[in-house]
Order: structure tokens, then sequence, then C-alpha cells
């Protein structure tokens, strides 16, 4: 139910955000120039973002901060404690908590105290500040929560939890397993064996029907289809229970107990789904018991006028309850229906409320930010990886193109001048080879000439049969059969194939650069993306402004396979034209060759 409004979603969220440019486009002011960045973080207080009916005072707004829509995580120090948020008017600092903050996986989850979200339409918004190196740190759990909230157990502390109140209700005894990944940090795990978190027997907690008092908790369950299981108790004095609030047959239930009297809400209208995250909250006023899941109002019943002074457990004493629960809270006032239903929306793993806008940079420190570094610095390792490889797929065949363009621009030039020596050799074919006495003797001198090496095959072969017949090197009517020819124009043909195979030499390099560059880039493209998706799970935020940086990052991988592939295709082309060329004139050179030396020892 949480998710079913998601493409609205985005499309609010990016509505929002250009509504909030707009409006802010001649803003220039500043909260503190110590300060280089700040980003904009606005809130959805409509019925498809926070959903209520109310205006919502003093809430403690849940943000998830990602890869995918914050950037900047280079940019602030380390635990993020250059962190501080500032009200819309840009003046007045605010109250937050920072839970987790992971610069190296780029995950934060950070608590902010808003005074007042209106629903009236308009645009509302904070603004976080970051990167001062010089800064201190400011985050305070305490000055988050209102007086009327006495408990938070938001077990980010996995070794023992703390309550992050005021009134400092820490757990006198915690028998659950620390569990590092829960909804929003740490979450404990209760695995049936009689886990229990005692909270300890406090006047804070201490609280009655006629004032009112609520509280809430996230909850897991592999299998909520138990038949009864207790997840929240209250004794009272004689250490009874009076207040229980638990799962049976996968529904959720809450029961107050007088001494001769059980009254019971059920919730039977929603049942909880198995390995999901669902938010249950219960409401006592004077009049009414409300018990909500997901933010959605699912039983009612009358009120049990009694004072509930005993203490609070988490867990189930007969050992039914295994699950996780997290963000245990109890409110010493009854909670409006509009702030359960923002705190669920809220705090949900793909929360609703908070939609996260642009960066910015002081323009004392140097004006805007820098797109490209902001799009690599959001490039994942397995993106850098493929970068690599493709970087070094650049350098290789740059390098084969250039040694490949000295080669044939050498080869062409000793080509030209070995044919001007060969045009000056009048009717014997072996003029030159006869004024150098031996091949070996001018070999060095046309290198790497591709026609001296078929001249000089030739050569070698007529030599060869001139002394087995006993003639004159040059001497005309040597007396050669068709055999013989056959067997000279072999020793070309060898001759030619070799020098063809020398100037395609490494250029298989090139066309591996322009067929698995690209490739290789949509490998670290698609790749990039499923991570920035899971990121987004993990976070909780789905807009375009989240999704954005991920995407722009990864696609430089494919940029990167381009730009590999591209400038080889170009010179593998040229390349290419210049070899076909050579080729074709080492070709006529061995014909002109061989039919002059038939013509001429025949």
């Amino acid at each position: 139910m949480l998710g079913s409004n998601r493409i609205v979603n985005v499309a609010t969220a990016t509505l929002l955000v250009v509504l909030a440019a707009a409006a802010n486009a001649q803003d220039n002011s500043w909260w503190n120039d110590e300060w280089d960045y700040r980003k904009e973080v606005l809130f959805d207080m409509s019925p498809s973002g926070a959903g209520t009916e109310t205006d919502v005072e003093n809430a403690a707004v849940l943000l998830r901060l990602s890869s995918a829509n914050f950037a900047y995580f280079g940019n602030t120090l380390e635990n993020g404690n250059d962190i501080r948020f500032v009200a819309a008017d840009d003046v007045t600092p605010l109250s937050y908590y920072i839970e987790k903050y992971d610069s190296v996986n780029e995950i934060a989850l950070i608590w902010v105290r808003v005074p007042k979200l209106a629903v009236s339409g308009q645009i509302q918004s904070v603004y976080m500040y970051y990167g001062n190196d010089d800064a201190v740190p400011a985050s305070d759990a305490k000055s988050v929560f209102d007086a009327s909230t006495r408990l938070v157990l938001d077990f980010a502390d996995t070794a023992s939890p703390t309550d992050k109140t005021a009134f400092g209700n820490t757990p006198v005894s915690a028998t659950t397993s620390p569990l590092a990944e829960g909804l929003i940090a740490g979450a404990a795990r209760f695995d049936g064996a009689a886990s229990e978190v005692v909270l300890p027997p406090s006047p804070g907690l201490a609280v009655d029907a006629d004032s009112g008092f609520s509280t809430s908790f996230w909850v897991r369950m592999a299998d909520p289809s138990v038949s009864e299981a207790a997840i929240l108790r209250m004794t009272a004095v004689d250490g009874s229970d009076a207040i229980r609030v638990g799962v049976r047959g996968g529904f959720v239930f809450a029961a107050f107990f007088e001494p001769d009297t059980t009254v019971e809400v059920a919730a039977a209208t929603q049942p909880l789904l198995p390995n999901t995250w669902a938010n249950v909250a219960l409401t006592v006023g004077l009049d009414e018991i409300k018990m909500y899941v997901n933010g959605d109002l699912v039983a009612r019943g009358n009120t049990v006028s009694r004072t509930f002074d005993g203490n609070w457990f988490l867990g189930d004493p007969s050992g039914q309850f295994v699950g996780d629960v997290d963000q245990f809270m109890i409110f010493a006032t009854e909670k409006a229906e509009s702030q359960i239903r923002f705190a669920a929306r809220n705090e949900a793993p793909f929360g609703t409320v908070s939609i996260y806008g642009d960066d910015a940079r002081n323009e004392g420190a140097g004006g805007h930010p820098n797109y490209f570094a902001t799009t690599m610095r959001n490039v994942t390792t397995d993106g850098w990886v493929v970068i690599v490889i493709l970087a070094v797929m650049f350098v290789i065949s740059v390098w084969v193109m250039w040694i490949k363009a000295q080669l044939l621009s050498r080869v062409a030039k000793e080509n030209k001048r070995f044919m001007e020596q060969y045009g000056k050799l009048g009717a014997d074919p072996l003029g030159l080879d006869r004024i150098a006495n031996t091949a070996a003797d001018v070999s060095g001198s046309f290198d790497p000439s591709t026609l001296f090496p078929l001249y000089s095959a030739g050569a070698v072969e007529v030599r060869k049969r001139l002394e087995q017949r006993g003639a004159a090197v040059g001497a005309a009517s040597a007396g050669f059969t068709g055999e013989t020819i056959a067997a000279v124009r072999a020793s070309i043909d060898a001759a030619m194939i070799r020098q063809r195979q020398k100037l395609n030499n490494l250029m298989v390099l090139l066309t591996i650069a322009i067929s698995g560059g690209p490739f290789l880039g949509l490998l670290g493209t698609v790749v990039g993306v499923m991570i920035t998706f899971a990121a987004i799970a993990e976070s909780g935020d789905v807009n375009v402004n989240s999704i954005a940086p991920g995407i722009a990052a990864a696609l430089v991988a494919t940029v990167a396979g381009l730009a590999v592939a591209i400038p080889a295709l170009f010179g593998y082309n040229y390349l290419g034209a210049k070899i076909k060329d050579i080729d074709a004139n080492t070709q006529v050179f061995a014909d002109e060759y061989l039919t002059r030396i038939a013509e001429h020892y025949s």
C-alpha cells in the first residue's frame, strides 16, 4: 500500500522541485559563509505524499540520503560532523540527529525536527548545509524529539539500545540479538527464546487514558500467522498484563486488562505480510482506542479508564514472538491520525514525504557545482573497474595506431625509394642485387620496404638456378623452364605473404577495441543502473532526483566504451586503407618483377 502511488509521487516530486527552483531563483542568501554547500529538501504534504488532512507540528522527519540523491558525501566530514539544517527562511537552525552516517557506502539516516508542516499546498522545505572542515559535531537526539515523546529506541546502538529522548528511559535489560540492518539502521531481533527488552519503571512512562498516550513500532516477521504472539506489553503493579499488543493469525491485536475485564481491539482489516516491515501504532484517549497499521486506521474500541503504572516490555515471555522490531516509541499524548500517518509514510523504506532537491555551492566559494565531477563521484566500484579496463584498451589502441602509422609511412617512403633504384636497372632484373654483390649487403638500406624482400627472394632463387646451370648472373636466355619460373613465383609469393602479415600485425587489437569497447561500457552501465536501484531500495527514497545522479554515473561507462571504440574505428579504417594501397603496389611489383625474370632468363 505504501508504494501504490509511486508513479504519481515521481511526477509530484519533479513538479515541486521545479517550482521550488523557480521560487528561489532570485534568492542568493546563504545561512553561513563558512559552509560551502547546501542541499534543499522539500516535503510533500499532498495526499500522495504525507497524506495528512491537518498540519503536523514538531515533526521528527527522517531523511534517507544515498548516492542516488546526494552526490557530495566526499565533501562532508567523517561521520557528517559538518552537517547543519536550517529552516526555509535560511536563518533559523533546526535540531537534528544523525542515526547513521556511512560515507564509504554513501548512506546516511538523519532525523530533523521541523517546527511545522502545513497542509496548505505551498512548497515547504529546509536546507541541509555541509562542507566546513572546521565544523564541530552538532547532532543531538534529545533536542529532536519533543517533550511528549517519552521513549525512542532506534536500536542504532546495536550493542546496548539506549533511549534517545531527554528522559533517559534506557532499558534495564535487553536479551535480543542486534541486527545491523534494520528498517532504518539497526534493529532488535527476537528469536522466540524469551527474548525481551525491559524498560525501567519511570514516572515518564506511567501513562493513563485520561491524559492520553500513544505508542508505535515497526515490526517484521517471517511468519506472522502464529496462533498468538505478544510484541509489546505493559504490566500492572501486581505484575499482571495491563496492555498487550501482538499478532494473532497474521493480524495485529491490542488487549487492555482490568481485574475482571478484557477489552480487545482486533485489527482484522490489514494482515501483516511475511518478511515485510509494518508500522503498528496504538493511541489511547479519554473516549476511544485506535489502532493503525502503516498509517491507516484499522480498528477502534472503547477506552479503559485506568492508570497503567507498571513496566513496559518488548517481547513475549512465552517465546512465541519471532521477528524484528525497530523504532519503538512511547508518547505521553494521544497522537492525531495525521501524525501517525505522517510518521508511517516518512519512515517507510520508500518514504513518500521527503523530496531531495538540487545541491548548490556558495558563490563566494567558487561558483556552481562541477556537474562532471558530481557524475564521476557517483560512479560505483564496478563502474570504475570497467572504466579502468577501457582506459587500458584506449592506451593500447592509441599506441597501435601510432606505431602502425609510423611504420606505414616509412614503408611507403622506402618503397618509393626502392622503385626509383629499381627503375634504373635496365633489362637485367637482378642488377640491383649484382651491384651490391649479395642481397644481404643492401637488405638494410631499404628497411622496412615491402618490395625489397620480394626482390631479394626472387634474386636468391634466380641466382641459385644460374649457379646450377653454370651461367653468370645477368646472362640472358639461361633456359629457365616453366617449372623454374613457378618455383621463383612461389618464393616471391611467400615473401609477399610475410609482408602482409607484418603490415597487419597488431591490427586485431583495434578490432577488439572497436567491437569490445561498447559492450564493456554497456556492461558497466547495466551493473551501475542495478546498483543505483539497489541503493534506492536501501535508502527508501524514490523520485527523479534520487535516480538521476546514479543513472548519469552509470552512463559514464558507456561513454568510456564509445570513447575507446570511435577513435579506434577511425584509426582502423585509415590504417586499413593505407595497408591496402601498399599491398596493391606490392602485388603489382611482384607480377612485374616475375615477368621481367621470365623474359630475361627463359
